[in-house]
Formats: structure tokens, sequence, C-alpha cells
């Protein structure tokens, strides 16, 4: 006899249920479970009750999982035995009940929901902490993108800007000029960007030593970065990727936040913080800037055919010029005969020279004074004796477009670099050491020099070459 927990009442149990409900639990001996066995197989009313107890675990095994409050745990199990004596025979339900009131698993209710618990925390535990890890890769993946282009992102966010520099002729070609000679590199990468976040980490351990190295650059500067700024350069970079032509968009990005490295601050400012024809001021006065600087450095860029070609010229010139005047003709004369060819190369230093651009930083021999600068046609004529390569060079340095040709003053201003370059370069390769005469005079006090130029010519050679080193210690 035993007590039914759930009517509280004295009512027999049937040992064939104790003993199926111990089957199912492992719980038998080795010779009582064979011994069931056999009688499962011969008795049919037998296989039925443990048919109705295997689907009651199975029920049970459905549910979610258990708390650790005790009556919640009794009341779910008694609603699942109230399932089954639903679907049950009435003469079958009634045992059902008793078996279910009287089974072991109340015995193991709580291991059972203590290890539900710590199997359901596990689980919650991966899940959550797999979540976190795809998030987090998902962001650095996303950032990528970011360091990719970040100094366009970063210094080129202001599209109106770059949609009116898009359209000046004047900038596109000036780009191209800083471009060929090297002044200005920005390179557009978009291979992070067009690829899919989940593959964009594989693409990076296939760039170059050199991409990895520039790109890991580029993710230091953007993980140092303020959250306020972060958060501009991630607008920035929705707003282009919305644009229908965000490729060309970006590529004008890069180059103006590379042009812009290059210029002073003040003319930043004004492009930046200006707008109408104020900003359209400041771009033209920017851009006059960049070629005239340009300009300055290219004379290291002429070849020797072209320094040929512009010293043919300059000889020519000077050649007309003291043919035209006799006592220039006499001074530079009286100047070979002292100092030999350097004479004439330093006449030439006159040509290419004015008082902008230095003229009269050494005190010329008697007579040079009054060499004139080369003229406008004179250089003109130079244009047109340089090879092709050299033309192509000039039209890159000088802005020079289709419809309007060549900016003036660029024009001039390389020009005349280049004649300078021609001078100096001739002048290095005539003199076998430093300290030449003509070094030696012009370098000079005006004391000293007052006192050769009384000098006749052998007297004052060996004045001259009497002075073993420079004033200047060169």
């Amino acid at each position: 006899m035993s007590t039914n927990p759930a009517t509280n009442d004295v009512t027999p149990i049937d040992p064939d249920d104790e003993l199926l409900v111990a089957y199912l639990d492992g719980e038998l001996e080795n010779r009582q479970r064979d011994g069931l066995e056999e009688r499962l197989l011969a008795e049919p009313d037998l296989r039925e009750k443990l048919q109705s107890l295997q689907a009651g675990w199975e029920l049970l095994d459905a549910l979610p999982s258990p708390t650790t409050n005790e009556r919640l745990v009794e009341s779910t199990l008694e609603l699942v035995v109230s399932d089954i004596l639903k679907v049950l025979p009435p003469s079958e339900a009634a045992l059902a009940a008793q078996t279910a009131a009287s089974s072991p698993l109340r015995r193991y209710r709580w291991p059972f929901v203590i290890a539900s618990v710590c199997a359901l925390l596990a689980a919650l535990g991966w899940f959550g902490g797999y979540q976190y890890r795809r998030a987090a890769e998902h962001e650095q993946a996303s950032k990528l993108a970011l360091a990719e282009n970040l100094d366009a992102y970063l210094w080129s966010g202001d599209l109106k800007l770059m949609r009116l520099l898009q359209s000046d002729a004047s900038w596109l070609n000036m780009l191209t000029t800083i471009s060929e000679i090297g002044q200005v590199k920005a390179d557009t990468v978009t291979v992070v960007r067009d690829t899919p976040v989940k593959s964009r980490f594989a693409v990076v351990g296939q760039m170059t030593a050199a991409q990895r190295g520039t790109l890991e650059a580029r993710w230091d500067e953007l993980s140092q970065l303020d959250p306020p700024t972060l958060g501009k350069v991630r607008e920035t970079a929705a707003a282009v990727t919305a644009q229908p032509d965000a490729d060309l968009l970006l590529q004008t990005m890069n180059s103006y936040a590379a042009w812009r490295s290059t210029l002073p601050g003040e003319m930043r400012d004004a492009m930046e913080k200006s707008d109408g024809t104020k900003r359209k001021s400041a771009i033209t006065q920017a851009i006059e800037f960049t070629l005239q600087s340009v300009s300055r450095r290219s004379g290291g860029m002429l070849d020797e055919d072209t320094v040929d070609r512009i010293y043919f010229a300059l000889k020519t010139f000077l050649d007309e010029r003291m043919r035209a005047d006799p006592k220039l003709n006499a001074a530079i004369e009286q100047g070979t005969q002292m100092f030999g060819p350097n004479a004439q190369v330093f006449a030439m230093s006159r040509l290419v020279s004015n008082d902008s651009r230095g003229r009269g930083r050494m005190k010329p021999p008697p007579g040079f004074n009054q060499i004139e600068s080369l003229t406008s046609s004179e250089l003109d004529s130079i244009i047109g004796i340089l090879s092709d390569d050299a033309i192509e060079d000039l039209n890159l340095l000088t802005n020079w477009s289709p419809y309007s040709g060549h900016d003036p003053r660029l024009l001039e201003s390389t020009l005349l670099t280049w004649a300078e370059e021609t001078v100096r370069r001739k002048f290095e390769s005539m003199r076998p050491e430093r300290g030449t005469l003509l070094e030696r005079y012009t370098e000079m006090s005006d004391q000293e020099r007052d006192i050769i130029d009384l000098l006749p010519p052998d007297e004052m050679k060996r004045r001259l070459n009497g002075r073993s080193r420079s004033p200047f210690g060169r």
C-alpha cells in the first residue's frame, strides 16, 4: 500500500507499474531487467503500459527549461500527467495517475532541476559569447573600410567643395601635373570597401606587405580618433557610399586630401571655410601657388638634351647683344681674358635673372651689370627649339589646356627656372675644382674688388691666383 500524493488517498499500486518505472529509470538489476523484457515480448498489455509511461517521459523532455522553484516543478509535472491522462483510455488513465504519483522522478527532481539550469546557463553563455565575438568582428571589418581611405573621410568631408573641384578644369590639370612629377601621390584603394564584410579579413591576408603596412598605419590612426570625430568619419563614408558616382567622388576626396597637405594653413582655411565667389577665388590662388612651387623645382628633371638646347639659345642671345653693344662686347672680352669661358657663363646668368629672382646676388665684373634679362620673344624662341618630350613637360607645368593655352606667368617662371638650371650645370661642368678665378673675384668684398678692378689683366690674374681659398671658407 502507498499514499497517492495527488489525491492524498491510500490506494494499491500495481507491482508491474513500479517495475516499468524502475525499468525506464534504469534502476533494475540485470536479472530483473531480462525477466521484464521477456514479459514485454509475451504480454501486449504490459507493452501498452510501457508505451504510456514512455509518452510521459517524452513530453517531459519537451518542456522549457525548469526554474529552481520547487512548487513550479511540481505543478509542471502535474500538468504533464494531466495531459497524458487526457489521451489515455479511462481504464488506463487511473493507472497512469497512480504511476506518475509514485514515479521515482520526484525523488530526483532537484538534481534534474539543477542540471537543467546549468545546461541552460551554459548554452546561454556560449551563445552570448558567440554573438559578442560576431558583433566585434563585424565592427572591426566595418572599420577596415574606413581606415582604407581615412584621409579622404577625415579631410574631404565637404562634398560641395569636392563637386566644385571635380568641375574645375584648372584643378584637374594641376592634379595631372603634380601626379606626373611625383609631388603628390593619392591612390584610391577600395579593396576592403568593395568586399563583403564577412570576407574582409581574408582579403587583408592576401594583400602585399606594403599594402598591409599602409592599412595598419591608418587603422592605428583610426583607433585613436575620439568618438565625435569617428562619428563624423562614419557619416562621411555613408554619404559617399550613397552617391551614384561614389568611386569617382572618393578619388577626388583622396586627391584633395593629399594636395591640401602641401598648402599653407591659410589657403586651406580659405577654401574650406568659405563659399561662393570667395571659395572659387581661394581655389584659384591655391592652384597657382602649387604650380609656381612645382615650376621652381622643375629644373631638376631636365635631361641633358634639353640643357644643351637651352644653352645654345642663351649663347645666341648673348652674342646678339654683344654685337649690338660695343661696350658690353669689350667688357665680356676682357672678362674672358681674365676668367676664361666662365666669364660668358656668368654673363648668361645675368640673362636669366631679374630683381624678383635674385638678380644682383653677386656683384658682377665691370660692364656685366648692363646685361638685360631675357625678353618675352626670347623666351618664346626657347620654346621653339625644345624637343617634343620637353614641350610635354612644359605643358604640364604651365597648366596648358587646348582652350586657354599656357598660363603666361607660369610659362615665364618655368622657362626662367630651366634657363637658370642650364647655366648652373654649365658653370659646374666648366670648373675643375671649387675656387675658379671668377668665383674668387665674385666672392671678394667690395673693397677688394675695387682694388682688383684698377689692375692690369695680368696683375689681376696673379692676385686672384694668390687667393688660396674663398673668404666664405668654401
